[in-house]
């Protein structure tokens, strides 16, 4: 839940076999050259006077884009706390000695000596304000809500770090990736699910959990009950959803099995027949390239003898 309580509200793409549009053209899609000037989610226009070489992440997101092959690990100085914690991130292993950092904290931020920094609409506004003021760029993202966005900000990124090549591989193997898994479940009927967190919430339109289950071959049965965004609910709420699948994740040890103990879910499709899967908050709430990754994982243990186990 980490990645999304922060998001709070968490949108296009290249044209593939799997049916997804291709972004429109936009300012931020230029080819890289320094100095030069792009417009971020907010509206501001943000001048990096030359290629950064001393990185700041402070969303999990923008830490697996750039450790996940958009720049060399040396051109990192900085990214969240969560970077490291294989639970949380798909690129953990890939941290090593770059400095984490506990909270958007302006001070510790100024003090790596960033040439360039990535924020979202949740890092505190008082420390985007500070960082601007000090010179430093600042790229704040605000949409999370669709593999679009996903890709968009894949895009920016690579222009704002003079890879943009990079950029438009890591889209296009993310497209190649959704488009192997929708040909394997042509045909294949959607399963009915439920994604329920350990700490109650349920996501519904316009959420990349959405789109995530969607895409794995199901049927989100929170969107199809009319709920929008994220929404906590009780177990009443969710025994009434019916589910064939509840999804949740690992962050609290031995949640699965308490739901499947519960008695006000005793009568629920998905407990009745033992499909309560648990998986790492780095699968279900995942906002970077990763997406297609996890889409694969949830797909299998969704339909195994269509991939295979």
């Amino acid at each position: 839940m980490g990645r999304f309580m922060g998001v709070a509200a968490i949108l296009l793409l290249l044209l593939t076999a799997c049916g997804r549009a291709q972004p429109a053209v936009h300012p931020n899609r230029s080819a890289s050259a320094f100095p030069l000037t792009i417009i971020d989610d907010t509206g501001r226009s943000v001048t990096i006077p030359h290629q950064p070489q001393r990185i700041v992440s402070v969303t999990e997101g923008t830490d697996e884009i750039l450790l996940g092959g958009l720049v060399p690990r040396s051109r990192v100085v900085g990214v969240t706390k969560y970077a490291a914690d294989p639970a949380e991130s798909w690129v953990a292993g890939d941290v090593g000695s770059i400095t984490q950092l506990s909270t958007a904290n302006a001070e510790q931020i100024l003090a790596l000596k960033p040439d360039l920094v990535f924020v979202a609409s949740y890092t505190t506004p008082g420390v985007v304000t500070q960082l601007e003021g000090s010179g430093v760029p600042v790229i704040e993202f605000t949409s999370f809500s669709s593999v679009a966005d996903i890709q968009s900000h894949i895009l920016t990124m690579g222009r704002a770090v003079g890879n943009l090549a990079g950029a438009h591989a890591m889209v296009a193997k993310m497209n190649q990736q959704l488009a192997a898994v929708a040909a394997k479940l042509k045909g294949v009927p959607p399963v009915h699910l439920l994604y329920y967190t350990s700490d109650g919430y349920v996501f519904g339109k316009g959420t990349t959990p959405d789109q995530l289950v969607t895409d794995a071959g199901g049927v989100n049965v929170a969107d199809a009950a009319g709920i929008t965004s994220w929404k906590q609910v009780t177990l009443g709420t969710v025994a009434s959803l019916q589910p064939d699948w509840l999804l949740t994740d690992t962050s609290q040890p031995g949640f699965a099995t308490k739901l499947m103990k519960n008695p006000v879910l005793a009568a629920v499709p998905a407990v009745a027949a033992h499909h309560v899967l648990a998986l790492p908050d780095r699968d279900l709430s995942v906002v970077s390239q990763y997406f297609a990754q996890a889409v694969q994982v949830v797909a299998a243990d969704l339909h195994p003898g269509v991939f295979g186990h």
